[in-house]
Order: structure tokens, then sequence, then C-alpha cells
């Protein structure tokens, strides 16, 4: 019999037959369920943290919080984490932080209706690229940037997707927006 066991957090998802006695997957020893481990707590932050990425060599870990700011933490060593420069500090409550592909982008959006990009190629010492990204009506609650790095997409308040070509985030970058 072929169990595939998908794991997430210490959860098993079951694709594949079951054991055919009560229809439910067979079960698995307990020796072989992997443990989840909180390895460290970081904090920095005086609001809730509101969303999380880590950068795509997995080095770098980026926390946005309704404190309006957005810090960066080197997790090399996830046992001895440790904050990188100063927070960056957007205007108004962060929704959502996400990392380019290429991990030389960072981008931010919150309650201020803008999406602000940061150079952070060198993690220590990130700077803003360009003027903030104005959303349409209200808040941004969330941005995801495409595989190729030239498209960053915004979810608005107002129940729009806007995409945006960040190709070339020093310029002035096109929109367009989606219902």
């Amino acid at each position: 019999m072929a169990v595939l066991p998908l794991i997430a957090f210490g959860i098993f998802l079951f694709v594949g037959p079951t054991d055919g006695s009560d229809g439910k997957p067979p079960p698995i020893p307990p020796t072989t369920a992997p443990a989840t481990t909180q390895v460290q707590l970081l904090t920095g932050h005086a609001g809730e943290v509101r969303s999380v990425a880590f950068s795509p060599d997995k080095r770098t870990l980026a926390s946005g919080a309704a404190d309006g700011t957005v810090r960066l933490w080197d997790v090399t060593d996830p046992i001895r984490p440790r904050r990188l420069g100063p927070p960056l500090s957007p205007t108004g409550e962060l929704r959502s932080v996400a990392f380019s592909p290429n991990g030389e982008i960072l981008a931010s959006a919150g309650d201020d209706g803008t999406v602000r990009l940061w150079d952070v190629s060198d993690p220590t010492a990130p700077h803003q690229l360009g003027e903030p990204l104005r959303g349409r009506h209200g808040a941004v609650w969330s941005v995801a940037f495409s595989p190729d790095n030239a498209t960053l997409a915004s979810g608005d308040y107002d129940g729009t997707v806007l995409l945006w070509d960040v190709s070339k985030p020093d310029g002035p970058p096109d929109r367009w927006a989606a219902r």
C-alpha cells in the first residue's frame, strides 16, 4: 500500500489509499512523527506582527507590524537570530511584506494605501527605492512578486488587485488594475 505523508508543522496529510478497514489512513508509528520545536522568539515590534517572509536564500527574515515598522533579521543561525540595521519605517500600520524571488527587493504594504519597495541587497543597510506606489482607495492588504521579479501584485482594501511593472524599481512603475 502506498501512502504519501506530506508534513507541514507536524501535521500529516495523506494522499493515497486507506487501509480499507474504516476508510481512514493507516496509523503512522510515533517514531516517524516529526517534532515541531520553537527555536527562538524574536522581539522588537511595539505592535502585533502581521506579516513575515523569508528571503529566498533563507538567511533573512522580514517582519511587518502594526507599529508601522518592518524589521530585518539575520536567521542564518536560527538559535542566535539578530536584528539587521534599524527598522524600516513606512507610514501607517503594516499589513504585508514580501521578498522578490532574487531576494534583492522587499515590498511592504499597509494602511496608508501605499506599497514601498526596499533595496535589501545588503540587508544591513536597506533603503527605499523610488516613491511609494499608491493603491486605489484605502489600505493595501497584501503583496506578492512574480517569479521573474518584473511584476508586483498588491491586494487593496477596495477589492481590487493592482499589477505593477517593477522591472525598473528606480523609475516610475506602470500600473494595471484587475477586479
